[in-house]
C-alpha cells in the first residue's frame, strides 16, 4: 500500500508512535519472564523469626505469672484497716437511721470476719484486726479524732 501523497497532519508522529510501541512490545517479548519477589512477611526466614518471637515472648509471659498473691506492705494494709473501721462506722450509723437499732454484727451490713461489732446498750465499738495490725473506733468517737490519733492531723498526708 502506497502512503498519501499528502499524508494528513501528524501521521507522521503517529507513525513514529506506532513503531516505537512495536519495538517496545518485541523487546518485551524477548526478555525473561520477570520473577516476582513474595513480600517480606511471607518470606521463610521472616515467618520463622517471627514465630521465635512469638513464642520467646509467650513462654516469658508464662514464666511471670504468679500462683500467689504479693504481699502488701505492712503500712498498706494498716491504712486498708483503718479505712475499713471508718467504712463499718460509716455504715452502722447508716444503718441506726434506716432502722432505729444497731446491727447484730458487721457481717449483716456484708463486712468481712476481719472487722466486729461490739455493742453495749446504745453504744458499739468497732474492731479490725488483721495479722500483728488492729484498729477500733468507738460510736462516741469522731472521724476526726480517729484520724488525728492515726498521727495524721486534719486527715493530712
Amino acid at each position: 500500500m502506497e502512503r498519501p501523497s499528502n499524508p494528513a497532519p501528524g501521521s507522521d508522529y503517529s507513525d513514529a508512535v506506532r513503531q516505537v510501541m512495536e519495538r517496545a512490545a518485541q523487546a518485551d517479548a524477548a526478555q525473561a519472564p520477570v520473577r516476582l519477589r513474595r513480600p517480606v512477611l511471607t518470606r521463610p526466614p521472616v515467618v520463622a523469626a517471627l514465630a521465635a518471637v512469638t513464642v520467646a515472648v509467650g513462654a516469658w509471659n508464662v514464666s511471670q505469672w504468679r500462683t500467689e498473691p504479693v504481699p502488701l506492705p505492712p503500712q498498706h494494709v494498716e491504712a486498708a484497716l483503718d479505712v475499713s473501721v471508718l467504712a463499718a462506722t460509716q455504715a452502722v450509723e447508716q444503718y441506726r437511721e434506716e432502722h432505729g437499732r444497731l446491727p447484730t454484727s458487721l457481717q449483716e451490713l456484708d463486712f468481712p470476719p476481719g472487722l466486729r461489732l461490739e455493742v453495749s446498750g446504745e453504744g458499739y465499738r468497732i474492731v479490725g484486726e488483721d495479722g500483728p495490725f488492729s484498729a477500733e473506733i468507738g460510736n462516741g468517737e469522731g472521724v476526726e479524732a480517729f484520724v488525728e490519733r492515726l498521727g495524721q492531723p486534719g486527715g493530712e498526708h
